[in-house]
């Protein structure tokens, strides 16, 4: 290996462990609180060093977000197409409970760092790299409602209505749990098998809906 190549493994490695240590800091604290120098002690470096990698605590806190929503984006792509288009839809809200439950934790950052990315310190790489995560989410859940209108499965509509409802009835399910105790004492599996169910009829009834 070449001096080259292993200063490029050593910088990758160091902006590894100073994401490591952000994310361990944001999910013991509330992240509003952590400093640049809390993240540098913790990662065991100079101050100096986290901004070689990092313009701002706001682009570790996007990177650590964009690999969790990367991560969802792959579990998505992963579905496995049954040729049962209902089927597909229940696996598809599965993931997407599951994965925003694994990393629950991390709701508050994802909140900030997804309402209003513009107003954040990001390089613009970082930046350019958040937009298309965003849009390749966005993309596979046009073309997955597209597909229900094309198979007659969901009534023709403007493909915004079905899809941000959907998306609101799981974001808002997803809240219920992580932020309450009402569901103390029911089956969240229960739930959730009542949630799709509810989703699902909604998305394949005929609505009076506005004109687009």
């Amino acid at each position: 290996m070449g001096i080259a190549e292993r200063k490029a493994r050593d910088f990758k490695r160091r902006e590894e462990e100073i994401l490591k240590a952000t994310l361990d800091l944001v999910t013991r604290m509330n992240w509003r609180d952590v400093t640049i120098d809390d993240i540098a002690e913790r990662a065991e470096i100079g101050k100096g060093t986290f901004y070689k990698h990092f313009i701002s605590k706001d682009e570790a806190c996007m990177r650590i977000v964009m690999g969790h929503s990367a991560q969802l984006l792959e579990k998505l792509q992963g579905v496995e197409s049954t040729g049962n288009y209902e089927q597909k839809v229940r696996n598809v809200l599965r993931v997407v409970w599951a994965h925003h439950k694994d990393c629950s934790e991390l709701a508050p950052l994802q909140d900030y760092c997804n309402a209003s990315p513009e107003k954040l310190q990001l390089s613009e790489e970082t930046a350019l790299a958040f937009s298309r995560t965003k849009e390749g989410i966005n993309q596979f859940l046009f073309a997955l409602v597209n597909e229900g209108i094309e198979l007659g499965i969901i009534p023709g509509r403007p493909v915004e209505f079905p899809l941000y409802a959907g998306w609101a009835l799981m974001e808002g399910a997803i809240r219920l749990i992580r932020e309450t105790d009402l569901l103390s004492g029911i089956s969240e599996e229960k739930f959730l098998d009542y949630l799709i169910d509810f989703m699902l009829k909604g998305f394949m009834h005929t609505h009076t809906l506005p004109d687009a």
